[in-house]
């Protein structure tokens, strides 16, 4: 309660964890409950010229977390060090989250991890009992005893408004054993445009295949220039928009999304656009920016099904064992190579028509 905790460094922040070492291993005894409140802080910065360090909030069942943390990087040159550092915070069972984290740095951001077994984003300001968490003894008490099970279906509830602070000052990895939700919202957006900070969505982290990403295909999640990657076994995405962000969506089963955008309309550039999946389903792709080109590539172990795709002087790669192009007459645009592929090596090629077993058609 109350405590202050400090590894700064003039050259680079130095080490601190609190309950466990990085995602629970190492040597360092792990806690089964951990509690860090409002009161408390933990520095590890670099004060003169270096990287920030790393902090660890870790617990095996229930972690609370209520205080703040800074691992921010500092340089007087553009070339030499001063990124920010990196941040766990995590309760493999159970997160409450109500604190704050800054990775920031002169030459770049760090990040800030995430990572319980399930996530739910919605648009409460008090997620979970994260918004009045009275005492020490009371968060102990939410905590199971010793290795038994939580029986709650979501780990951790955050609010959209609190994931989108956070992305001012790091890049924000969220990592989910199995499931990550966005219910939703309603403002129909989730933006992190206060910086060029990235977003990672990690569903199934543990490749089990019992993690999915969800969320409501008319709501959008957006970046100022940073980059988008969402993971899982299932994806279900609805509209993304990355301002000249690279975006990444790679599923085991089927990844599906309504529309993607890397193009930033002010600038003119565009980052690349991949989807990945054994099904792969999109309504509208566009990479078209005209100063800096993107790439579209989207790879089907079996079908891929594609409204309208535009790459600009980008290109356009498509592989599928069963290519289905819904968008009509010039659907795909661009004034680059556009490549269309099976999947399986040695299948034959149809274009148009119905297809047999063992062709590709398009």
């Amino acid at each position: 309660m109350g405590a202050r905790i400090a590894a700064n460094g003039p050259d680079g922040g130095g080490t601190v964890r609190v309950g466990g070492d990085f995602r629970g291993g190492g040597r360092v005894p792990n806690a089964s409950v951990t509690y860090v409140d409002a009161t408390s802080s933990i520095a590890v910065d670099a004060t003169k010229a270096g990287n920030g360090g790393n902090a660890v909030i870790w617990a095996d069942n229930t972690a609370a977390f209520l205080g703040s943390i800074s691992a921010r990087g500092v340089s007087s040159t553009p070339d030499s060090g001063g990124t920010g550092g990196l941040v766990e915070v995590s309760g493999k069972q159970r997160l409450i989250f109500s604190g704050t984290v800054d990775t920031s740095g002169t030459n770049g951001l760090g990040t800030l991890l995430i990572d319980p077994e399930n996530i739910l984003i919605t648009d409460s300001q008090t997620s979970q009992e994260n918004a009045a968490v009275p005492a020490n003894t009371s968060i102990l008490a939410t905590g199971n005893q010793r290795q038994e099970q939580n029986t709650s279906s979501e780990s951790l509830t955050i609010s959209a408004q609190s994931l989108e602070n956070m992305s001012a000052t790091s890049n924000v990895v969220l990592e989910a054993l199995n499931d990550i939700k966005i219910s939703d919202l309603a403002d129909s957006e989730l933006s992190f445009r206060a910086t060029t900070g990235s977003i990672s969505f990690k569903a199934d982290a543990d490749r089990s295949g019992a993690g999915a990403f969800s969320m409501n295909v008319k709501d959008t999640i957006s970046t100022n220039g940073g980059a988008i990657s969402i993971s899982g076994y299932r994806i279900t995405a609805g509209i993304l928009s990355s301002n000249g962000g690279n975006i990444s969506l790679t599923g085991q089963e089927s990844t599906a999304a309504s529309k993607i955008s890397s193009t930033n309309p002010r600038s003119g550039t565009s980052g690349n656009i991949l989807l990945e999946g054994l099904n792969v389903a999109a309504d509208k792709i566009d990479a078209s920016g005209d100063a800096a080109r993107g790439n579209i590539i989207l790879n089907a172990r079996n079908n891929l099904t594609l409204g309208t795709a535009a790459a600009g002087s980008g290109n356009i790669l498509l592989t599928g064992n069963e290519i289905d192009l819904k968008g009509g007459r010039n659907s795909i645009g661009g004034s680059g190579f556009l490549v269309l592929q099976p999947w399986s090596p040695g299948q034959n090629i149809a274009i148009a028509g119905t297809g047999e077993v063992g062709t590709n058609t398009f």
